[in-house]
């Protein structure tokens, strides 16, 4: 009888990152343990669940003081000019990245995928490596990908808070099927 079920999933952040999810699920007495893993499985990628009591969140940690200056900054409506010595590109990056997020939210619009955006870019690029791991190596898929981020510009990819939206998902799904798919 199985007591335990456990899944896990590694996913690509792009730049040499990864972020790993695990989650570790008890089978009642009497549970279908193949219904229990789909409900698992489901958990762990869409990070959706019914929870009956409240789960208190771990406290953030305190914020640098150039991460209370970004956002200072953010607040004010401004960039600075100069980044600190500490404050990385990255970070830098991130902030500009917020704002124009921010200001995306405060139209109440959803992003659009912009090709020269680099972030819009190791989204896509997420994107397809979940579905189509080889499209990298395979010429084909890959020109194929190249030619689907033109066609894709406009398109909403974030919503205004900056989730990835499912319709972007099933576009870049439905720009790459090929006859060979069976599609």
């Amino acid at each position: 009888m199985i007591t335990k079920i456990t899944y896990g999933i590694t996913r690509n952040l792009g730049d040499y990152n990864s972020e790993r999810i695990d989650a570790e699920y008890q089978v009642a007495e009497g549970e279908n343990p193949n219904a229990a893993m789909v409900k698992l499985k489901s958990f762990v990628q869409n990070g959706a669940v019914e929870v009956s009591a409240p789960v208190e969140e771990p406290p953030k940690p305190a914020k640098t003081k150039t991460e209370e200056k970004v956002e200072e900054d953010m607040d004010a409506g401004s960039t600075p000019e100069k980044p600190e010595k500490k404050t990385t590109k990255k970070v830098a990056k991130k902030a500009a990245s917020k704002k124009a997020t921010k200001k995306a939210a405060k139209k109440d619009e959803p992003i659009t995928y912009d090709r020269e955006n680099k972030d819009h870019k190791k989204k896509m690029a997420s994107v397809l490596n979940e579905h189509f791991p080889t499209w990298k190596k395979d010429a084909e898929l890959g020109a194929l990908a190249k030619e689907l981020s033109g066609k894709l510009v406009g398109t909403p990819i974030f919503d205004k808070k900056g989730n990835l939206l499912d319709s972007f998902v099933d576009a870049v799904k439905d720009g790459m099927a090929t006859e060979d798919d069976g599609l």
